[in-house]
């Protein structure tokens, strides 16, 4: 399972073991992970359900992370689940592995604060514990807080300063910061350590994009996917070859490396993430004119998702109703997110579900309202490009022309080729009458999108409010 991600052999060796000794709770325990996996969760269920029956049999410390897992996975009660955890902490203060279950709880439920002070707590209790000093760090980095988060990746570079991750790690803080010259410096100094690893060369890829630099960052897609050893490097890349060409408007291109990244998935992940990775694409079919094979796709992953994991399914639907810009599909993605949180207790996931109100009311012309709501996703996913772009949009329609500059400049300092928001911001200086600066930065979006496909209707609306501007001497 683990090695050779044969997820059908694994489950063949795990019955097997059940089989010779139907009370063996950690077998149990495991074919309950590998059918959840297999997305064959009548299976799952059989199997936890034995798990607890024989918890006895394990020693008292797993007993709290099985049952925190049944509390949290089939029956869908996280307070019931972190309550568990929080226990198993209290009978055993000084265990490791008590308070990291009790923070990867809290991530995920969207208490970062607590989830920072149980990965310390680990780091009291054991210094040697360097991993939670980059872990740290993200959630900090996640909350918007960088400069605590460049405190502990700097501790984190000192114990390992011949690791790639190191680098990567403060190369990604100051790309959030819009300091593009400094990111660039520390996945260059990453990849001299390992030039061979595909996630590094990634990176790079991206710096070189952040640069102005978009056919360099093309040739290191090309080299990390030639890199690429395992699946999931080859998902990444795949991944990465779709996200360039969909942010360019090539979106034929865009579509052929989405296929071949479910392909490679598909071909090795276990059915569940396979189906799932699916979600996150649909916007491209979209984009690309091909709405109905959106829907399609949407209700093949729907078929091969069993309750409770179908609950997932309004995220792909948020991306097909966004893509639309349609007001009550985007509602309806928003109110399924609403009851997948509810049901899997994942809070994480609130400002997807905020935001997603917040641009139905936009949408409706009621701008006022959407920018609350904005702000308050923006609240719990800080680092978010896309908000700062619907909020500096909201600001325009509403006239207040200033703020919504410095928003959508916000947006530009972290991705500075962003091309709709750069066609955005030209839309703010246009009705400012500054034709000059307008004409700027819509000439910055058309040449992110010098080749984008005829389809792609953001091009041709940066071309035509381009046509517009009055001539500037």
């Amino acid at each position: 399972m683990i090695m050779k991600e044969d997820w059908e052999a694994s489950a063949e060796h795990l019955q097997r073991a059940v089989s010779e000794d139907s009370t063996y709770a950690f077998a149990h325990f495991y074919n309950y992970t590998n059918s959840l996996l297999r997305n064959d969760m009548g299976t799952a269920r059989e199997s936890i359900e034995t798990t607890i029956a024989h918890a006895y049999k394990l020693p008292e410390r797993v007993q709290f992370e099985v049952r925190s897992t049944y509390y949290r996975f089939v029956k869908q009660d996280i307070d019931r689940s972190i309550a568990v955890a929080e226990m198993y902490a209290e009978l055993y203060p000084d265990d490791l592995a008590a308070h990291q279950l009790m923070a990867a709880l809290y991530a995920d439920n969207g208490e970062r604060e607590k989830a920072i002070s149980e990965y310390k707590r680990t780091l009291e209790l054991d210094p040697s514990r360097y991993g939670a000093l980059r872990t740290i760090g993200i959630l900090y980095q996640a909350q918007g807080e960088f400069e605590q988060a460049r405190s502990y990746f700097e501790r984190y570079a000192e114990q390992f300063p011949n690791e790639a991750r190191s680098f990567t790690n403060l190369g990604t803080l100051s790309r959030l910061q819009g300091d593009h010259e400094a990111a660039y410096d520390y996945f260059q100094r990453a990849a001299l350590i390992d030039p061979n690893d595909s996630g590094v060369i990634l990176d790079h890829a991206w710096a070189e994009y952040n640069m102005g630099r978009l056919d360099a960052a093309l040739e290191h897609l090309e080299e990390a996917l030639e890199a690429a050893v395992t699946t999931q490097e080859r998902v990444a890349a795949l991944n990465a070859f779709r996200a360039y060409y969909h942010r360019r408007g090539q979106l034929r291109r865009a579509v052929e490396y989405m296929h071949r990244k479910w392909t490679e998935a598909e071909g090795s992940q276990p059915p569940l993430l396979a189906a799932q990775t699916k979600l996150f694409d649909l916007d491209v079919y979209v984009d690309a004119g091909m709405v109905q094979a959106a829907y399609d796709t949407l209700a093949a992953v729907e078929q091969r998702l069993e309750p409770p994991l179908d609950l997932v399914l309004p995220l792909g639907r948020m991306q097909i109703a966004q893509a639309l810009d349609d007001a009550d599909e985007i509602e309806g993605a928003s109110a399924g997110i609403e009851r997948l949180i509810a049901g899997l207790g994942i809070e994480a996931l609130r400002w997807m579900q905020i935001s997603g109100e917040g641009r139905a009311l936009a949408l409706r012309g009621n701008c006022e309202q959407a920018l609350i709501s904005y702000e308050r996703a923006l609240e719990l996913e800080p680092t978010s490009i896309g908000i700062h772009r619907r909020i500096g949009e909201c600001h325009r329609q509403i006239g207040d022309l200033a703020t919504a500059e410095a928003s959508l400049r916000r947006a530009l300092s972290v991705s500075p080729y962003d091309a709709r928001a750069h066609t955005e911001l030209a839309r703010v200086y246009a009705e400012m009458d500054e034709a000059a600066r307008a004409r700027r930065h819509l000439e910055t979006a058309l040449r992110i999108w010098a080749d984008a496909d005829p389809v792609y209707e953001p091009a041709a609306e940066a071309r035509e409010l381009l046509a517009s501007l009055p001539a500037t001497s």
